[in-house]
C-alpha cells in the first residue's frame, strides 16, 4: 500500500490550514512543500504510517517534489519519527520504503538524481501536464490543450522512466493516462 503523505493545496483543504490567501493554490503551499513548512503535521502523519507499517507492505509516497533538498529534508524527518519510535520500544517497519510522485517538470528533469535518493517514483500524469502545458486540468476551455499524448509530456514521463530503470527502482502511473487503453502500447514501450 502506497501511502502518499498530506497534499493539501490546490483543489483541497488549503482553507483549512491558513493558505487561503494563495492566488494561485496549485501552485502554492501544496504536498511536500506544505509537509516542511508544517513539520509537526507531517511527523504525526509518518508516526501514524509507521506504526501501521508493521501490518503489512506500506511505502511512504511523498508528492509535488520539485527539489532533491526538499527530499533530503523530509527523509530527515522521517529518520527523527524513526528514532523516537524506536526509543520508545514501538514496533515498525526500519526499512520502509520511501519515494516520490514525479508531478512537476523540475521533478522529471532531476529523475537521475532523485533515483539515487528514492526507492520508487510514481508519475502523476495530471499535474505533470498541467504543469508542463500551462493548461489547467480543470479549465473545460483548455480540455483540447490538456494532452498527455503531447511530445513534452511523453519525453519527460519516458526520462523519468528511463532514470528508475537504471537505478533500479520501480515506478508506476497514475492520473488520468494510467486508465487510458490508448496509451498502454505506449507506456509498456517506454
Amino acid at each position: 500500500i502506497y501511502i502518499r503523505t498530506f497534499d493539501v493545496g490546490g483543489d483541497k483543504l488549503s482553507k483549512e490550514f491558513g493558505l487561503n490567501s494563495e492566488s494561485n493554490t496549485y501552485l502554492g503551499c501544496r504536498g511536500i512543500r506544505f509537509s516542511l513548512r508544517f513539520p509537526k503535521i507531517f511527523r504525526e502523519q509518518i508516526k501514524g504510517i509507521l506504526q501501521a507499517s508493521v501490518y503489512g507492505n506500506l511505502k511512504i509516497m511523498l508528492p509535488m517534489v520539485s527539489t532533491i533538498d526538499e527530499v533530503i529534508k523530509a527523509k530527515k524527518l522521517i529518520d527523527d519519527v524513526k528514532k523516537l519510535l524506536g526509543k520508545d520500544n514501538i514496533s515498525f517497519n526500519k526499512n520502509i520504503e520511501i519515494g516520490v510522485m514525479i508531478e512537476v517538470p523540475s521533478a522529471a528533469l532531476l529523475a537521475k538524481k532523485l533515483a539515487e535518493i528514492t526507492d520508487f517514483f510514481s508519475i502523476g500524469t495530471n499535474d505533470l501536464t498541467q504543469y508542463i502545458l500551462a493548461a489547467d486540468r480543470d479549465n473545460e476551455t483548455l480540455s483540447e490543450e490538456f494532452n498527455y499524448f503531447h511530445p513534452a509530456v511523453l519525453q519527460l514521463i519516458e526520462m523519468t522512466i528511463n532514470a528508475a530503470n537504471k537505478a533500479g527502482i520501480d515506478v508506476s502511473l497514475c492520473g488520468e493516462m494510467a486508465g487510458d487503453p490508448m496509451a498502454v502500447p505506449l507506456l509498456l514501450g517506454m
